[in-house]
């Protein structure tokens, strides 16, 4: 940081020992991750014997020296907040040596363990800011929103989440939520959000048919913190089920029409409207019953002359027609409507028969051969086609449907050709190749051809679901497994039970176990693709697709969590394979030697032994201490065989320990400080003198001097005379 200031020079040379744990020289302390200069301190030792001081045991690891600092006294600070981290120990074994002055060996030892307690400082977070789902409009009660597997929180403490809730958009209580605990019993990490619906059944706008929900993930707070919330956005599409009947608008049900009106010619359309999207709102018209004198169309609603209306032939002239209107919903649904056609009388209708026509002429079709498509959702008892013929000589024909199986019926006198029963294209005939037969009183038969093709309709109702249980799925597979290795198996359920449109087809295709994780598209087994490390990658998401095989196909999905169980295979391993350390003749018992450590990259727990009955190691720090006087001119050093061993599955490793038992003749040099300090501005550049440092040898020997650890590039230290100066600039940070 550049501005007024000194930059603070600090030098300590203590000879450095790993190992050494002691009996019962554990003292344990809790902080809280938040650390200000109020709750620096950690502990407070107990003053020091006089003429002696506490310093860190300069062999523990170079994380631990910059977390925590220990004054000549014995009070132990923090140098900065501590960050709790989910899943590890969160604990830190900081060991604390009290020496004579100058000593750099021997001494007393304590192991302050440190843990560090979570405080609530981080706000849950969405992996996304908005998800997508769906529903069934009118779906029951607790009926689980598809497509939104994946929407939960994570929150880095340790309580992790409490619970999620609906803010904004469900004023009218369709839907509510879930809080679901995928984790172990007391693990927060995993809660997912299931949304359901409730008891009101849901009802579909037509000019708003998504709904968009704001739910929050509120965290649960420890003593004295705050509660965080954080918020996302869902928006679910309500699909439309077939739930309104068509309604027709407003007509006449009387009509009027000449005797003499042409054949073909509309005298009456009707409509009717349906309030449902797509095809559960389409509509097809046909007449409940039959008639020889008028057709509607299907498509249009119109109502059509299809025969001669002659009064003078009828017992009346008033015809009623129960029109019909249905809409194209799985399921469809009616409404009918009566019409009265009033045929009103010509005078001098039906003209003449002309003199100059040649009798006994055959019929002939105009329009034929015939082909013509109809789509399978099309409604029995409504008009296919009207097929006509003409005759010159002015006669009644008759016409007569060769083929067809029954599906299709044919007019007699007027031609029109109706469906008999509703098709099936998956199932039914494809293409129908009839024939059509036309005679007139001479009984000279003549015949058209007659082609019709089905069209095949989207009848994919139906997404696939996953149930409540495999929306959201946690699975777990040890590391040592190999490829191909089974994981779980998922499953979806399809209502639609017609050919391709009920099966089902899985895919992996999102999440980052992508490419390490396959998938069995017809059976949903999963499997491993390449091998597992724990180490590596602890946990694999997963977006697993379920899409049906229609020609229009529908999908969902569900998210899973694969953990990668940990294999214990790693043997401890020991910082060095070698340590090395000294120790005064003649201290007491219990005389600080060095400390080991072990690592066990499985994240077994690590034990200490050591078999010499001179020493003894504390089984969980690694602390050596003697375990009676030592006497140098009996024994000078030793080699001592430490054992790590692991909980579980037992395994362990060895690392020596070379001591020295040294005598006032072959003791280190002392410092005659255990600190040197020296402060001086900043952007100074290079200082020739900047401080002396002095140590004295038993046996007057020369003394070398060498700078260890520290900032090496900046401070230069003549190894003579122990005289240090700076060689560049320096800033305060």
């Amino acid at each position: 940081m550049k501005g007024s200031g000194c930059f603070r020079f600090a030098v300590a040379f203590v000879v450095c020992f790993l190992f050494g744990p002691s009996y019962g020289k554990i003292e344990r302390v809790t902080i809280d991750e938040f650390v200000t200069e109020e709750t620096r301190n950690v502990k407070s030792l107990e003053p020091p014997t006089s003429g002696h001081v506490y310093s860190l045991y300069e062999g523990q690891s170079n994380r631990i020296r910059k977390m925590f600092e220990v004054t000549s006294s014995g009070v132990v600070t923090v140098r900065g907040p501590l960050d709790y981290t989910r899943g590890e120990a969160n604990e830190y074994d900081v060991i604390i040596v009290q020496r004579a002055i100058g000593a750099t060996s021997g001494g007393e030892a304590v192991t302050l363990r440190v843990t560090v307690r979570d405080r609530n400082n981080f706000s849950p977070t969405f992996p996304k800011s908005i998800y997508y789902g769906f529903i069934k409009e009118g779906a029951p009660a607790n009926t689980v929103v598809q497509g939104i597997g994946d929407c939960y929180a994570e929150d880095r403490d340790q309580l992790g989440i409490d619970k999620y809730s609906i803010v904004f958009g469900n004023e009218k209580r369709y839907f509510e939520i879930e809080t679901r605990n995928l984790g172990a019993a007391g693990d927060n990490s995993r809660k997912f959000l299931v949304l359901k619906t409730t008891s009101t059944p849901i009802v579909r706008d037509p000019a708003a048919p998504n709904i968009l929900l704001t739910v929050r993930a509120v965290d649960r707070a420890g003593s004295g913190d705050s509660v965080r919330d954080e918020e996302t956005k869902i928006l679910i599409t309500v699909e439309d089920q077939n739930s309104h009947k068509p309604v027709f608008a407003k007509v006449p049900i009387r009509n009027e029409v000449s005797e003499n009106t042409p054949l073909l010619s509309p005298i009456l359309t009707v409509r009717a409207t349906d309030k449902d999207d797509g095809r559960n709102g389409g509509v097809y018209y046909y007449l409940e019953t039959l008639n020889d004198l008028f057709a509607i169309d299907p498509i249009t609603g119109a109502i059509r002359v299809v025969g001669i209306l002659n009064t003078n032939n009828r017992p009346t002239s008033e015809v009623t027609l129960e029109v019909v209107a249905s809409d194209r919903g799985r399921n469809p649904l009616k409404t009918t409507q009566n019409v009265l056609i009033v045929i009103q009388n010509v005078a001098n209708y039906p003209p003449p028969f002309p003199t100059n026509i040649i009798p006994n002429s055959p019929p002939t079709f105009p329009y034929g051969p015939y082909n013509f498509k109809v789509r399978e959702d099309f409604p029995a008892k409504a008009v296919v086609l009207i097929i006509r013929a003409v005759d010159r000589d002015r006669e009644q024909l008759r016409y007569t449907l060769i083929g067809g199986s029954g599906d299709f019926t044919l007019n007699q006198l007027s031609g029109v050709l109706t469906l008999q029963r509703p098709l099936d294209y998956e199932a039914g005939r494809k293409v129908y190749n009839m024939e059509v037969e036309v005679r007139d009183s001479s009984n000279m038969p003549v015949k058209t051809k007659l082609d019709i093709e089905v069209q095949d309709v989207d009848e994919n109702y139906n997404s696939p679901v996953f149930d409540e249980s495999n929306i959201q799925k946690v699975a777990r597979i040890q590391e040592s497994k190999g490829i191909s290795s089974g994981v779980v198996t998922v499953t979806a359920k399809d209502e639609d039970s017609t050919g391709s449109d009920g099966q089902i087809s899985y895919s992996i295709t999102g999440g980052t176990g992508v490419g390490i994780f396959g998938i069995d598209s017809n059976t949903g087994a999963i499997t491993t693709l390449t091998p597992l490390n724990r180490d590596l990658m602890p946990s694999y998401k997963l977006i697993v697709n379920a899409t049906d095989k229609a020609v229009f196909p529908r999908t969902s999905s569900m998210f899973l969590i694969v953990d990668v169980v940990d294999v214990d295979y790693n043997y401890p391993e020991f910082t060095k394979p070698i340590y090395v350390a000294s120790v005064p003749e003649g201290m007491p018992s219990d005389t600080f030697v060095t400390a080991v450590r072990a690592v066990d990259k499985d994240r077994q727990q690590v034990s200490y032994e050591l078999a010499d009955s001179n020493f003894k190691i504390e089984s969980t720090t690694g602390v050596i201490r003697t375990a009676k006087v030592l006497d140098a001119s009996s024994i000078s050093s030793f080699q001592l065989d430490v054992v790590a061993r692991t909980s579980g599955p037992e395994r362990k490793s060895h690392a020596q320990v070379n001591v020295t038992v040294t005598t006032k003749e072959n003791a280190p040099p002392k410092f005659k400080q255990s600190k040197y300090a020296v402060s001086l501005p900043e952007n100074q550049g290079s200082v020739p003198n900047l401080l002396c440092i002095a140590a004295v040898d038993s046996n007057n020997d020369p003394v070398k001097y060498s700078i260890i650890s520290g900032d090496v590039d900046r401070i230069k230290l003549d190894p003579n005379n122990g005289r240090a100066c700076s060689i560049s600039t320096i800033y305060a940070s």
